[in-house]
């Protein structure tokens, strides 16, 4: 029965499910195997945790040539896998689409380790067994805890105190020369399966990466690079050699920490083709950095799609992102979050918005389709209208975020502008004050396309929705009974509020109406979803009654926190 499931059927369904469970169902029968192997192992060492990675580098070996395993063997990589008659039950390099070089490194290293730490104490049960050699009768507890301490104890100073410094130096030179060689002859492998995209993740720290200079030997020259993701701090030398190895970049993100002179000539002699870039801004001085990005955007002023600035900073001139015309996706944040750990420092300032106010008609926003802006400072509003005005009627995803209004009388003008300029828009989330509240049943109205709305409110706000909440309700009512416009599936509010529970209860009320014969019962998904952050934390009880009947009546979907989700749809009716 089961081979008769279609293959596309299966595979969507496999891909829906925890690695776990595949791992279980392979063993059904061939046909599932065949089905669920291209998913297991189309980017394991993403897919599986990183204890599990060096088991994915053995099999990796396992499906090497017969020169490669020589190769590894010639410079002391001894294991079965690495025997020339030894060989995979299958090809799993051919369901491979997607490898990240240094965590490919990485997970060499694991591998060898593994296998240096499981020789080094086989070696020491070895001599621990001729050790207990006639004493065979060991006692429980402090005896058996003794033993166990001195066998670590004696495993640690067999590895470490009886090694000289030029020994260990000599080991961990040996060590680093061996995982550069498995990382090599995989690579090689590799990058036979021409379906596989590469990424490149440097991480911050001031590293060397010199088993990068190894990938220019292997790839050939005007390779594209999938994602190029790396924190500048000047030691990224090797940077060099990659630009004529990849040519195009579908998505750089670069961190800017300081000058680096590496990712500058990089991308200076390079030139690659860019279409996502993301830049964390500082106000470091940054001249070698701001010029070959300066260039590189000369260069893709028609193939940037999607930019990201995060935190703000002079580090760039914002100026050189006016001339890309082929905008998609813009993303302003303020990463400065007051309960975050490790906090980064923000440098956001009203300026960066400058660079897409510009009236040209050859502006860089006019084909913009979505536009973000979370900022936790303040902004201002006539900035955010003439943006909105200049994105030509285009935007489908609007994303508004701000604590403090700069021009707070303009705030109107900001709202009225999305309402005459947005008219393709199918989700908002909105920040709102008293004063701007009323535009929210006015969106739901006009707004046709409009399907997932969330809505905000400024800094240590408590808005009183006492009077709105029977007229967002009868919004939806109205449109759910208007058939040229879709249907709300998502309204969400994320901050507190007060209203009399007559309003609330008018409000849910509108929001579970429907069009169409009352004995013809829509299914929860085709219901509305109604959210309220964090409500369990600060909601009254006589509210969080009401829609917790509504729920469970089928009427709404609701979640008031995460926490209470699992709660909210298995609450006990008598409890009511």
């Amino acid at each position: 029965m089961v081979t008769k499931i279609p293959p596309e059927i299966l595979h969507t369904i496999f891909k829906e499910l925890e690695n776990h469970h595949l791992s279980k169902y392979i063993l059904v029968c061939k046909y599932w195997c065949s089905n669920i192997l291209p998913i297991l192992w189309s980017n394991p060492l993403e897919k599986m945790y990183w204890q599990y990675h060096y088991q994915i580098i053995q099999v990796y070996i396992s499906c090497l040539n017969k020169e490669s395993k020589r190769i590894l063997r010639e410079h002391n990589i001894i294991h079965e896998v690495t025997n020339e008659n030894f060989e995979a039950t299958y090809d799993y390099t051919q369901y491979l689409r997607e490898i990240e070089f240094n965590g490919l490194y990485e997970a060499c290293g694991n591998w060898l380790y593994h296998i240096s730490y499981n020789d080094s104490d086989s070696l020491y049960n070895n001599e621990d067994d001729d050790e207990d050699d006639g004493d065979d009768d060991h006692d429980d507890g402090e005896d058996f805890a003794t033993r166990l301490f001195n066998r670590y104890f004696h495993y640690a100073r067999f590895s470490e105190s009886r090694l000289s410094d030029s020994t260990k130096k000599s080991k961990k030179d040996d060590t680093q020369l061996q995982n550069r060689i498995i990382f090599k002859e995989l690579l090689k492998l590799l990058v036979e399966n021409h379906l596989t995209r590469y990424k490149l993740i440097i991480p911050s720290g001031f590293y060397t990466f010199n088993h990068l200079s190894v990938i220019s030997e292997i790839i050939p020259d005007g390779s594209h690079l999938d994602l190029l993701r790396i924190n500048s701090n000047n030691q990224h030398s090797v940077l060099e050699g990659l630009s004529s190895t990849f040519t195009s970049i579908d998505q750089l993100t670069i961190k800017c920490d300081d000058d680096d002179e590496g990712l500058a000539s990089y991308l200076r002699n390079g030139l690659p083709t860019i279409n996502f870039l993301k830049i964390h801004l500082t106000n470091n001085d940054m001249p070698k950095l701001s010029n070959s990005i300066n260039e590189v955007l000369i260069k893709n002023k028609d193939n940037l799609i999607h930019l990201w600035l995060k935190q703000g900073g002079n580090c760039i001139n914002l100026d050189i992102f006016k001339r890309c015309k082929n905008l998609r996706t813009l993303r302003i944040t303020d990463s400065h979050l007051s309960d975050a750990k490790n906090m980064k420092p923000s440098f956001w300032t009203e300026d960066v918005l400058i660079p897409f106010i510009t009236s040209s008609p050859t502006n860089s926003l006019s084909r913009l389709t979505e536009f973000s802006l979370s900022i936790d400072a303040s902004v201002n509003l006539v900035h955010l209208s003439t943006i909105i005005q200049n994105t030509c009627g285009l935007l489908e995803y609007l994303f508004l975020k701000w604590e403090i209004e700069q021009d707070s009388q303009n705030s109107c003008l900001l709202f009225q502008s999305i309402l005459e300029n947005c008219q393709r828009l199918s989700g908002i989330f909105i920040t709102t004050s008293i004063d701007t509240i009323k535009f929210i049943p006015k969106f739901l109205m006009e707004c046709s396309k409009l399907k997932y709305l969330g809505v905000d409110c400024l800094r240590k706000d408590i808005l009183d929705l006492t009077d709105w909440f029977p007229q967002i309700g009868m919004a939806i009512r109205n449109r759910n009974n208007n058939d040229l416009l879709t249907q709300i599936e998502l309204l969400g509010f994320y901050f507190k509020f007060v209203s009399s529970v007559k309003s609330f209860h008018e409000f849910l009320d509108g929001c579970s109406a429907y069009n169409g014969d009352k004995s013809d019962k829509k299914s929860k998904d085709d219901l509305l979803e109604l959210y309220f952050h964090n409500a369990i934390d600060w909601m009254n009880e006589e509210k969080i009654v009401l829609l917790r009947q509504y729920a469970n009546s089928d009427k709404i979907q609701c979640s008031l926190s995460e926490i209470d989700e699992i709660t909210l749809y298995n609450i006990d009716d008598n409890i009511l």
